[in-house]
């Protein structure tokens, strides 16, 4: 397993595939990739075949100096039959040698070296396992197959520094490609090297067998290491600031750039330095977008010896998290509207697809820009955003691909082909009931592709790491060939969902899951995991699924959308704060599973309010 928050490239060839993936180490113990393989005659021709697929993998047991690492993983377990497998591998350190051994289902079973020994639970195990044809792998597939093949490894780090040389056996006998094209393999064993010339490149190259060539390069790096952003916050010096008793009180609006304790203690900071002497206890009222979250009681005494011998922590130990409501709570105060161009940003949107099975990548590249103005109109959030769309090779979809006859983003290559487009428009009504718990209203255009109106309730305690929810909208389609797509088409879609999410103890992760209605009136569910990092970076990733499916060009059929998003900040840029890049590696085009794009979520809105949040950012309290 690579770092948590690594995120790896890979290209490798060897007759007759050439295979690119792109994956990333979601959490410590949990592999995610995208892979796209493509049946490749001659390296002057195009393309024959491509067969997608998404691969995971998961770490059962970590190595120590006894155990070796265990490790259970599923290739193409959503994708093309054709290049899909399940394995079950163990591996372990010695010295200078790394030794690995595994079994394995479908594609690493071709060699039929045993018994499927999982048919002893169960006959479903023992059926016949089709390696070719039209139809996805999909779950039901999992670990069946009456036979089961072994392989297994051994890499030597060679004195030389970045050098090792590998060895392996495999049980693959390319059973289908046999089948298909009377295709000739090798011998199951190979030797080669691998050399890393820098600690973000690996290069591979080996002999399978005695007559094919093995080559690899793969790319690596940390997200940990992206340039962080907090440094750069200021607090705002016009923050009314109440004064009673011994306390000076303020409300602080919370910018969605920084961390909060970045932001407490900037603002509890200046507020100390300005506040009389008889003043001993600084008191911020946090507030995001209308919503309203425990207020944070600080010693004034010790903000001000952070520089001298009073340490984050022993400020923690003091400081005091409290809600001054009970009940429903009354409307929040106005701010004033002078807070909306503190919320004015840049998005460079970058979205690929290597997971298709009817034509090779996709992209699309946009830049929005935005604007969300608390107080905009009293108690009212507004929101504006244009997009420029810069680039894209999506028109060989309009080619390929039937039209659906009510699109709802499969039409996504007549969106791109507009320059200038208004890709959203909303008034929103926002607001903490009581306390934890929180509730939105919002019309408008909501996202690029649809307009409407709808809302969300959640309940997420403060000091908990579990929150529910709900939310519902009514919209309609968005007419991409009307002036920035402002026009509708007639009738109207419903969505709605049951959301769930637990932020998992040490791992900075997010296990969230959705379930309900679709906008295609599909139901089925969404699961995802979310790494956020301190630097500001978050990384994504989600598995929708579906009773409907969507069709592609072969015939197929797939109930599954899926995909992997990461966000970087620029803020870690002098004059960037505000600016952030998207990369999105998802299929494009799909119906089935897909719901309105939320311009306020409140999970998101109430995330600084949190306790795991401030605790997780508190060293940053005298940045």
């Amino acid at each position: 397993m690579d770092e948590q928050g690594t995120i790896r490239t890979q290209f490798s060839y060897l007759d007759p595939y050439f295979h690119g993936f792109l994956g990333v180490q979601l959490a410590d113990p949990l592999y995610v990739g995208i892979r796209q393989t493509a049946e490749l005659s001659s390296f002057d021709e195009d393309f024959d075949r491509l067969y997608p697929g998404v691969d995971t993998k998961l770490r059962l047991i970590k190595e120590n100096s006894h155990i070796p690492e265990i490790a259970i993983g599923v290739q193409s377990g959503f994708g093309h039959k054709r290049t899909a497998g399940e394995y079950i591998v163990a591996s372990k350190l010695y010295q200078n040698f790394d030794f690995t051994a595994g079994i394995g289902w479908g594609r690493f079973a071709g060699a039929a070296h045993f018994g499927n020994p999982l048919k002893a639970i169960s006959d479903h195990f023992d059926k016949n396992r089709n390696l070719d044809g039209e139809d996805p792998n999909e779950p039901d597939d999992w670990f069946t197959g009456q036979h089961v093949g072994f392989f297994g490894g051994l890499e030597y780090f060679t004195p030389i520094k970045g050098l090792s040389l590998k060895a392996d056996w495999g049980g693959d006998d390319y059973e289908a490609e046999k089948a298909a094209f009377d295709f000739q393999p090798a011998a199951p064993w190979s030797v080669g090297l691998n050399y890393k010339p820098w600690e973000f490149m690996d290069i591979s190259l080996a002999s399978q067998g005695t007559d094919k060539i093995i080559a690899r390069l793969s790319l690596q790096g940390s997200i940990k290491n992206w340039r962080d952003r907090s440094k750069h916050y200021k607090a705002d010096g016009e923050t009314p600031v109440m004064l009673h008793d011994n306390t000076a009180e303020a409300a602080l609006q919370y910018s969605p750039h920084h961390s909060a304790p970045t932001q407490i203690g900037k603002t509890a900071m200046l507020m100390a330095k300005n506040s009389p002497e008889n003043i001993h206890k600084i008191k911020i009222t946090p507030t995001s977008f209308g919503l309203r979250g425990p207020s944070v009681n600080l010693i004034r005494r010790d903000l001000e010896n952070t520089q001298n011998n009073i340490s984050t922590t022993e400020i923690w130990h003091k400081a005091e998290f409290e809600h001054d409501f009970k009940g429903v709570q009354k409307l929040r105060p106005v701010q004033g509207s002078k807070l909306a161009f503190k919320n004015f940003s840049f998005r460079l949107d970058n979205q690929i697809s290597i997971s298709e099975e009817d034509t090779s990548l996709l992209r699309r590249t946009s830049l929005i820009a935005s604007m969300k103005a608390p107080d905009a109109i009293k108690y009212f959030t507004g929101g504006l955003g244009l997009r420029l769309n810069l680039s894209d090779n999506l028109g060989k979809l309009r080619r390929i691909r039937p039209r659906s006859s009510f699109p709802i983003k499969s039409d996504v290559y007549d969106f791109a082909d507009r320059f200038f487009a208004l890709d959203h428009a909303y008034t929103a009504f926002t607001h903490t009931i009581m306390p934890n718990t929180h509730a939105s209203l919002i019309a408008g255009y909501i996202d690029e592709n649809f307009s409407g109106a709808g809302g969300e309730l959640l309940y997420r305690p403060y000091n908990k790491r579990y929150a529910i929810g709900a939310d519902s909208w009514l919209v309609q389609k968005r007419e991409p060939f009307t002036f920035a797509n402002l026009g509708t088409r007639d009738g109207n879609l419903f969505t709605a969902h049951l959301n769930g999410w637990y932020d998992i103890p040490k791992a900075d992760t997010v296990f969230a899951i959705k379930a309900g209605r679709y906008l295609a009136e599909d139901f089925g569910f969404t699961t995802s995991l979310t790494k956020h990092f301190k630097n500001g970076a978050k990384l994504e990733g989600y598995l929708s699924i579906s009773n409907q499916e969507d069709f592609d060009l072969f015939g197929g059929t797939t109930h599954a959308d899926h995909g992997l998003r990461l966000t970087l900040p620029l803020g870690g840029f002098k004059y960037t704060q505000n600016t952030e890049t998207l990369l999105t590696a998802a299929p494009f085009g799909r119906d089935i599973a897909q719901t309105v794009t939320n311009p306020i979520p409140l999970y998101k809105a109430s995330e600084p309010f949190s306790l795991s949040h401030i605790a997780k950012y508190w060293d940053a309290l005298n940045d």
